[in-house]
């Protein structure tokens, strides 16, 4: 990454204002470096039902931060969030309208995604299959909770 600071000389690095002499050849041109582009999660591995309610619980909480800390890397500040999200016909991968992946829900759990209606907010919500434990993300707050 190349920084420009304004008023800086470096003789040989800065901008010349006098003529290329023989002795001294001219700068390179530097090129800028393509825009960073987030790219979505692996796909995590067939995840087996959770055995006891403590597994259900790491397993919903870790997937509703996990959509959500997707979510908010590719939605720039200042945008809308999707109005609605997809999920694929075997249940488990979800993704934004213009099929961003975010992430995969575990086999069985159910997702739910409520924005609001300016898409200035969104409530995110997985529950296990097995014990029915709850985890919850809201974009308001930030964090993630179970009940």
């Amino acid at each position: 990454m190349i920084n420009f600071v304004a008023g800086l000389h470096l003789p040989g690095v800065a901008a010349q204002t006098e003529p290329a002499s023989a002795a001294q050849p001219p700068l390179p041109v530097l090129e800028q470096p393509a825009a960073a582009v987030v790219q979505p999660p692996a796909p995590q591995p067939e995840s087996i039902p959770a055995a006891t309610q403590q597994e259900e619980w790491g397993t919903v909480v870790q997937t509703a931060g996990t959509l959500a800390y997707v979510m908010n890397r590719i939605t720039p500040a200042g945008h809308p969030w999707p109005a609605s999200l997809a999920v694929t016909t075997d249940n488990r991968r979800v993704m934004t309208p213009t099929g961003e992946v975010l992430g995969m829900v575990p086999r069985g759990a159910e997702l739910s995604y409520q924005p609001s209606a300016d898409l200035s907010g969104y409530t995110l919500t997985v529950t296990g299959s097995t014990f029915g434990v709850i985890a919850e993300f809201s974009s308001y707050t930030g964090e993630v909770t179970t009940r």
